[in-house]
């Protein structure tokens, strides 16, 4: 192992993260030790332990990573006032964010491993959970005031969020060989189409 220059510790965290989801995305969650990461980073494995307090906190920290997008979404959404234009803005950032970070699907979509950590099944299913709620109480809005078709905001709202999942996993089942991006924005569209008549 050649050793990695010396960095900032903020600096090192966030490539320990970065580092950490992809280790997951190529060799999946049964493949994720904090040796092989250690390697991946160009550390010790001791070192490791200076940043994180064990395996799972590593994960814990790769999931509030993707948690960050939410949160920068979320205020980008408050500033948009067109309910069409909101719709699409919440869809298409999904889409844009993992095109930029494909490793962060390996996290979202590893049900097998997170089924088994209660904590780390927590807070994936606390981040995921966000960003429904917000769908489902602005697909309730518009319902209410006669904007776009439809009855039951929840289902809606599921049908919105699957349809980002399955592309998503789609892409990623496809390794990752077509826009996401261009692919995403038909999917939005028919989407929007279908709510907004």
């Amino acid at each position: 192992m050649k050793p990695s220059k010396r960095l900032p510790q903020e600096q090192r965290r966030q490539q320990i993260i970065q580092k950490a989801m992809e280790l997951i995305n190529d060799e999946g969650f049964a493949a994720f030790t904090t040796r092989r990461l250690a390697k991946k980073v160009g550390i010790s494995e001791p070192a490791l332990y200076r940043h994180f307090e064990n395996k799972d906190d590593i994960i814990i920290n790769v999931i509030l990573e993707l948690d960050k997008f939410w949160l920068r979404v979320e205020r980008e959404l408050y500033d948009i006032q067109e309910p069409k234009e909101r719709v699409c803005h919440f869809i298409m950032s999904h889409f844009k964010h993992l095109s930029q970070n494909p490793n962060g699907t390996a996290i979202l979509f590893a049900e097998e491993y997170i089924r088994l950590e209660e904590d780390i099944q927590s807070r994936v299913s606390n981040v995921i959970t966000k960003r429904y709620i917000y769908l489902r109480r602005l697909i309730g809005e518009l319902l209410a005031d006669k904007i776009i078709c439809g009855e039951n905001e929840e289902a809606i709202a599921l049908i919105i969020m699957g349809s980002i999942r399955m592309t998503v996993q789609n892409w990623r089942n496809a390794n990752y060989s077509y826009s996401l991006t261009r692919y995403g924005e038909d999917i939005c569209c028919n989407l929007v189409n279908m709510l907004f008549r």
